[in-house]
């Protein structure tokens, strides 16, 4: 059975690029070729979805973590007031290291 991981953005390029498979940047052509050999040897396909501003603080909050004090209290408030689970992913997960 294929699960499948679903990744919000508030960028619609990036959006575009994971559904189509289509990147015409070089940079974005090196990731997508990464996650598509992750989604091959963990068997899970991923899809992507354009979140708009206000449905996407958590992301904002958490992209300015360590920016000062107040971000980091207001993702924590954030994921407290909402519907999120807490998944570890593994830091090997996040390295692209394939020399394609």
């Amino acid at each position: 059975m294929v699960k499948t991981i679903e990744v919000y953005y508030d960028n619609e390029a990036s959006v575009a690029v994971l559904n189509t498979g289509f990147p015409r940047d070089m940079f974005m052509q090196s990731c997508l070729r990464d996650i598509c050999y992750l989604a091959a040897v963990h068997g899970f396909e991923g899809r992507s979805r354009h979140s708009v501003c206000v449905e996407n603080r958590a992301a904002d909050y958490l992209s300015r973590w360590h920016s000062n004090y107040k971000t980091t209290v207001n993702f924590k408030s954030c994921i407290e007031a909402g519907n999120y689970r807490e998944v570890e992913v593994l830091e090997k997960f996040f390295m692209f290291s394939h020399d394609w």
